[in-house]
């Protein structure tokens, strides 16, 4: 595998950035605050470093690794060997990685490469081309993302003591519950899977915590966050973090599954719009942020707060199917989500031919990942229940004529 990966990988410049701290004589203030870090090239990577044997078995090496940082002296990623036994030859690839380093779409770019018939392409070595942005923007929309920004959510309660624990779960999926679900509602155009991923989350977090009724913040939304990739034909291939993380308001309060999922279908509907508005924000930001320190610190400390976003969804699919490794069949990809501050849950739903893969990472009570992985199973059982039956009418939660404001869901 080291071989390999030196062959693949060994070319590209992004897997050999380093995070560098700025020196000690730097400026106080302003200017430190925004330059607090930087990617700098090293020159390449140490495949004997980077790719490594595992002593544990997968679940128990991501739980152990979820909470703990890479170290900054090399390039922050790891490819970590788990082998299944000697007698089997079968093998497991855990790729652990700086979420800034790299995003959903790297991590397939990347595997892709290490298959056996991987395509003989060029890769951009460098994450510094930007895709095209519009630069003009109906001003109403503008002002609608920005508003959105700032609208107060709720986390996810935390136990008693108040003191969090970081837990991990992965599910494997019933591929005909999936496929079942994904074809609601009868009359429309189906379910893609991050609308079912997302109607799915809110159930869980429904059964698994109550309605939003009976916590302290009352009918403060949850909010998801949902990543939006960038990327354009000509930039497919780039490595680096190229997306949007664009929030909704959970349908937590609708009773109903069906419910949940026109919600959350009628909140995709807004997707192109709302992308594009969102990028027209980014100069805005921008602009606030050279005010000063003092607005950056408050900017910081909204977006990173878990009544922000007390969860983000990923659905994420392989289309190079059927592939192997290394002459072993390629089974399934779990995509692990990062860890964020305590009241949050984040889920990924990866699908590889037949499998769909759910990995859920939660920041709150002990287990609570487990809890959460299950609950959301049942909820697609119970769509997949409703397949063929008429669906029940479902009265929008939104005003006539718009969609809530807040959110866009990207369809993957």
């Amino acid at each position: 595998m080291r071989t390999r990966v030196a062959e693949r990988w060994g070319a590209l410049l992004r897997l050999s950035h380093v995070l560098k701290p700025p020196p000690d004589g730097a400026p106080r203030g302003y200017r430190r605050l925004i330059a607090r870090h930087q990617w700098v090239a090293a020159g390449g990577f140490d495949p004997a470093a980077h790719i490594v044997p595992a002593s544990q078995e997968l679940e128990d090496l991501l739980a152990d690794n979820v909470c703990r940082s890479l170290p900054l002296d090399l390039p922050p990623w790891r490819l970590h060997v788990v082998r299944h036994g000697p007698e089997s030859g079968d093998f497991t690839l855990a790729l652990l990685a700086h979420h800034s380093l790299l995003d959903g779409s790297s991590l397939m770019t990347l595997l892709r490469l290490l298959m056996d018939d991987a395509p003989a392409i060029r890769l951009p070595v460098s994450g510094r081309r930007q895709p095209a942005v519009r630069k003009r923007e109906q001003n109403r929309k503008v002002r609608d993302e920005l508003r959105a920004q700032l609208v107060d959510g709720q986390a996810i309660p935390l136990p008693p003591t108040g003191q969090a624990h970081p837990s991990v779960a992965l599910t494997d999926l019933r591929p005909q519950a999936v496929r079942a679900a994904r074809r609601l509602p009868a009359e429309g155009r189906g379910a893609t899977l991050t609308e079912l991923l997302l109607g799915s989350v809110a159930g869980a977090l429904r059964d698994c915590y109550g309605p939003l009724s009976r916590r302290p913040k009352g009918s403060a939304p949850v909010h998801a966050s949902v990543p939006v990739d960038l990327r354009i034909p000509e930039t497919a291939q780039e490595l680096g973090n190229l997306a949007l993380a664009i929030r909704l308001p959970l349908p937590v309060d609708l009773d109903a599954p069906a419910a949940r999922l026109v919600a959350c279908q009628e909140l995709a509907a807004a997707i192109p719009s709302r992308t594009r508005a969102q990028q027209a924000c980014i100069p805005v930001l921008q602009a606030a942020a050279r005010l000063g320190p003092w607005t950056l610190k408050a900017l910081a400390a909204h977006g990173y707060s878990p009544a922000y976003a007390a969860s983000a969804c990923t659905a994420l699919k392989w289309r190079h199917v059927p592939c192997s490794l290394a002459g072993r069949p390629l089974l399934r990809i779990a995509a692990l989500p990062p860890l964020h501050r305590p009241g949050t849950a984040n889920f990924v739903l990866f699908q590889t031919a037949d499998a769909f893969t759910l990995s859920v990472v939660s920041h709150t009570r002990p287990g609570d990942a487990r809890l959460l992985a299950d609950a959301v199973a049942r909820e697609l059982d119970t769509l997949a229940d409703l397949a063929g039956q008429p669906f029940p009418p479902v009265a929008s939660p939104f005003p006539a004529g718009r969609t809530n404001g807040t959110c866009s869901v990207p369809s993957r």
